[in-house]
């Protein structure tokens, strides 16, 4: 049992905080419990918990930022009993559009947390041609435990509803969603080769 909150605000226009673009606001916040007995409606152990705040500011016609906070708490065991593991993430996504078919995006992460395998950094440089052509390179690097880096480079093709990606780098173990479809991959260092097409 649990429930989720979602809320938005418009900083209009003109304002002190909207400014000559305006700004949004959006927060969220959810929790879910088991139920501590079948047939009741008490709530167990803590399944997942998250809060996040994020805001999205357009400085000027060429230059936009995302920034997001977002504290995570989950259970390990599924809510078989109450340990759970706590993490913060901060995220600044920032898009620069030189001429209406060339941009860069830069988006920075750090993770912080006291659990597994501790704090993690990444850092991603898009640099894309539209509508087709996309160049990127990005790394996360773990600097609480395993002090390893995940490198990772490649380019895109997209025509119509289909997109064709062609990379290289080391890939962490885990869960790699795309469309709401989600597959666990293990870890490797090679080539990826992935094409994604809509009906």
């Amino acid at each position: 049992m649990g429930g989720q909150l979602d809320v938005f605000y418009n900083f209009r226009r003109g304002t002190a905080l909207g400014g000559k673009r305006g700004m949004k606001v959006h927060a969220n916040f959810s929790t879910y419990y088991t139920i501590s007995k079948e047939g009741s409606m008490n709530p167990g152990n803590l399944l997942f918990r998250d809060l996040s705040v994020d805001v999205e500011k357009q400085w000027t016609k060429e230059f936009k930022s995302v920034l997001l906070w977002s504290m995570q708490e989950y259970s390990t065991s599924y809510g078989a009993n109450r340990n759970t593991r706590l993490q913060n993430i901060v995220v600044a996504d920032l898009l620069y559009k030189y001429t209406p078919s060339f941009s860069t995006r830069l988006e920075l992460q750090y993770l912080v947390t006291h659990e597994d395998q501790k704090d993690w950094m990444a850092a991603l440089l898009e640099v894309s041609f539209a509508p087709s052509w996309s160049i990127y390179a990005s790394d996360m690097y773990n600097h609480g435990s395993t002090k390893l880096h995940y490198y990772n480079g490649g380019v895109s093709y997209s025509k119509s509803r289909t997109r064709v990606a062609l990379g290289y780098g080391r890939f962490k173990d885990g869960y790699i969603c795309s469309g709401g479809v989600c597959r666990t991959v293990p870890a490797y260092t090679g080539v990826n080769l992935t094409m994604t097409t809509s009906f």
